[in-house]
């Protein structure tokens, strides 16, 4: 039972880290905070040694350099990714611990939906079946204060011949307002990829802890103080979860 647990919990998370690799630069930048690049650069380093090693050391030394907020939520969160996927470094504990950390700052609400899934896996594999349940409902009720159509099929592809003449120079405006419908096109896809991955966790976890809708429910109200929001992932938990 543990094997299927951990590999069930392993593709939801992926199917949500693959959702945040596809996705535009200028969104990227309007999503994350505005780091430096010498630091993004310093953290992927690290990482990429740390992975390297099998050892976490050149991501912790990182804090000894990097002091603010942002930058310090930034590094829990490479350590919090680290403990909960990177072979040879997985240690669930850890992984809540430094999650844990980074959620209590400000965090962009993307990087506040991974930490989120990445902790409810590791609460899974130690058991906490509760404290899993909870971060899922968090991630729904996230989703919930968004504009997600039902049949979670997202708002169509992009259509860039549309917005000019082949051959003429795009209007300013014009490729600003089709730079914004991008952005906020891709980021309904990562949302509508967040909520089908959490229900579908959500569902596997009412099988392996017997988890009845009163629980569920009780969560909530316990989560949120918006009656509107509670019905709202209710009404999501009880339809049919399509892929989008």
């Amino acid at each position: 039972m543990r094997a299927r647990r951990v590999r069930i919990t392993m593709g939801v998370a992926l199917l949500l880290a693959d959702g945040m690799c596809n996705v535009p630069a200028a969104l990227g930048q309007l999503l994350q905070p505005l780091l430096p690049a010498e630091f993004r650069a310093a953290v992927a380093t690290a990482e990429k040694a740390a992975a390297e090693a099998h050892s976490v050391t050149p991501v912790l030394k990182l804090f000894d350099v990097y002091k603010e907020p942002a930058e310090v939520a930034e590094v829990e969160m490479s350590l919090g990714m680290l403990y909960d996927q990177r072979t040879g470094l997985v240690d669930p504990v850890q992984a809540v611990l430094h999650l844990g950390k980074a959620l209590q700052y400000d965090l962009p609400e993307r990087e506040r939906l991974q930490a989120l899934m990445w902790r409810q896996g590791s609460q899974q594999q130690l058991g906490r079946y509760d404290a899993a349940r909870e971060d899922l409902l968090r991630i729904l009720l996230i989703c919930s204060y968004h504009d997600l159509p039902d049949s979670s099929e997202g708002i169509g592809e992009p259509k860039p011949k549309a917005l000019t003449s082949i051959g003429e120079p795009a209007d300013p405006e014009r490729a600003l307002d089709y730079d914004y419908y991008r952005e906020q096109n891709s980021y309904q896809d990562f949302l509508l990829l967040s909520r089908y991955a959490a229900i579908e966790a959500i569902r596997h976890l009412q099988k392996v802890a017997g988890f009845k809708d009163e629980e569920i429910r009780e969560t909530l109200e316990e989560l949120s103080p918006s009656v509107l929001r509670q019905e709202v992932v209710k009404r999501w938990l009880a339809s049919e979860n399509r892929k989008p």
